[in-house]
């Protein structure tokens, strides 16, 4: 019906030949354009995604007369942390639902959490959990999880010291649990 698409034409930069609806003659140029707009979206993905994950559990335990934080509020602002987060930064269903089974592991971990550790000895703790090869097959996992938990529980931690911000960590990783509970595969 159209006439086979001719490349020569798209790179000498003529435009409009007028015999396609989609003007064969920008061809090569639209593939750039689809390009920045793919690399755009995910620029934003990332930016969105790291406002809800860092902006979340403070926005939603304040209140207009002061700031705090009680365990509905952190376990509300996790979950829906967690779960924009997997949905949004990570498109395969495969890979959102290992991630998503790697989260409940963090989960495990932050219960398993003794003393009072600092948000660095508290980064250092939770990753022992996962094993150095998922880290290297899922960076995702690293870059979704630590921000989220770290940030939650560093909020509780510079504001009353590491003493109550602890007996917060079950309600970090309840609101993790909540939030990857829609792609595990343990339902």
């Amino acid at each position: 019906m159209y006439p086979k698409l001719d490349k020569s034409v798209a790179s000498s930069g003529a435009y409009g030949c007028g015999n396609h609806p989609c003007h064969i003659g920008d061809y090569l140029g639209n593939q750039n354009v689809r390009r920045r707009i793919k690399t755009m979206k995910t620029k934003l993905t990332a930016s969105l995604l790291a406002c809800v994950m860092l902006v979340s559990p403070l926005a939603l335990t304040t209140s207009c007369t002061q700031a705090q934080f009680n365990d509905a509020a952190i376990i509300a602002a996790v979950t829906v942390a967690t779960t924009t987060g997997l949905k949004m930064a990570v498109q395969d269903p495969a890979r959102r639902t290992i991630i998503a089974d790697y989260l409940d592991v963090y989960s495990t971990a932050l219960r398993s959490v003794t003393g009072n550790p600092t948000p660095e000895q508290l980064t250092a703790l939770i990753n022992q959990f996962i094993p150095q090869n998922i880290k290297d097959q899922y960076p995702e996992l690293i870059t979704f999880a630590i921000p989220l938990i770290v940030g939650a529980y560093k909020q509780a931690y510079d504001r009353w010291g590491s003493e109550k911000a602890v007996t917060y960590l079950n309600d970090i990783a309840t609101g993790i649990e909540n939030g990857a509970a829609c792609c595990t595969t343990k339902k």
